[in-house]
């Protein structure tokens, strides 16, 4: 889809530094061009240093915390992709869950934030293994109400399932990427906002 089409329809955009997150009362944010063969785009890390509130949700019958003090979001914008990913990581480094946004497009604004159009359908996994397509109903309604087509609509069923399957076969290319991707960020990226 092209950025004349995406105009088009109605759907949420997502700014990498996540301005305006109420959430978030102190945090920075690490972003860099991935720097890999095979993966083109951007990779950033928000590391949270002080929350209004933690965020907590029920993940495969468990209580798992998604946003809180010294947590940190490491998020891939891949050029061309149809999705987004956000590995959370807790205090210890420890990755918490994948989380995929199926996109319909992806750029870069002009301050030179990457960004991407939500299209409403997602895919969570966690470590142990557990894998759920979520938000059906968000883009039943979007089809319903206009906000995307059928094509659109179509898309991202075959991306969240084959996301899902690349997942539960662990064969999805970004796991192999996500803990030194954390460190590099970490330890080599410039810090572009902080506290704010």
């Amino acid at each position: 889809m092209d950025r004349h089409q995406a105009n088009l329809f109605h759907q949420k955009r997502v700014v990498a530094h996540r301005p305006g997150w109420p959430r978030l009362l102190s945090r920075r944010f690490y972003l860099a061009p991935l720097n890999d063969p095979v993966l083109q785009g951007y990779h950033s890390l928000m590391c949270m240093d002080a929350v209004r509130a933690p965020l907590i949700r029920s993940r495969n019958g468990k209580e798992t915390t998604l946003i809180d003090q010294g947590y940190a979001w490491l998020q891939y914008y891949l050029t061309g992709s149809d999705f987004s990913a956000v590995a959370t990581f807790d205090q210890k480094g420890q990755l918490v869950q994948w989380y995929l946004d199926v996109i319909s497009i992806m750029g870069v604004n002009a301050e030179g934030y990457p960004w991407y159009d939500d299209l409403y359908l997602d895919v969570v996994a966690t470590p142990d293994g557990w894998v759920e397509i979520i938000d059906g109903t968000d883009l039943d309604a979007a089809l319903k109400n206009g906000a995307i087509d059928q094509p659109m609509y179509d898309q991202a069923w075959r991306t969240a399932e084959r996301l899902t399957d690349e997942l539960r076969r662990e064969t999805f290319l970004l796991n192999q990427k996500v803990h030194s991707d954390w460190k590099y960020l970490l330890e080599q990226a410039p810090l572009l906002i902080g506290n704010w």
